[in-house]
């Protein structure tokens, strides 16, 4: 199973990995990523500053999966503080992260 992190390597020189990033739960706008099982995609993506427009290097990744779906009775909560499943009022895995 996936884990609840996104890990970002430099292989250019493969005897000598370089850390680039990480990104996990506990990370600003990162609190709804679930299980990562997806591979990344690498891909340049358009995005306007100021009035211009420049290219810009992304890591494309699934947002994950939720556990607390394998009850087939998990239902989200209207308010909760999403510490287990049964406090949850937001699912893992559905949100876009950039």
């Amino acid at each position: 199973m996936g884990g609840k992190g996104v890990y970002g390597l430099d292989l250019t020189t493969k005897d000598k990995p370089t850390f680039l990033f990480s990104k996990n739960t506990t990370d600003a706008g990162f609190s709804r990523l679930g299980q990562v099982w997806s591979e990344p995609t690498v891909a340049k993506v358009r995005m306007k500053k100021g009035t211009k427009y420049e290219s810009k290097d992304v890591i494309i990744v699934a947002g994950g999966y939720d556990t607390c779906y394998e009850n087939p009775s998990f239902k989200l909560k209207t308010s909760g503080d999403n510490t287990s499943c049964d406090k949850k009022t937001q699912a893992e895995g559905n949100a876009v992260i950039y």
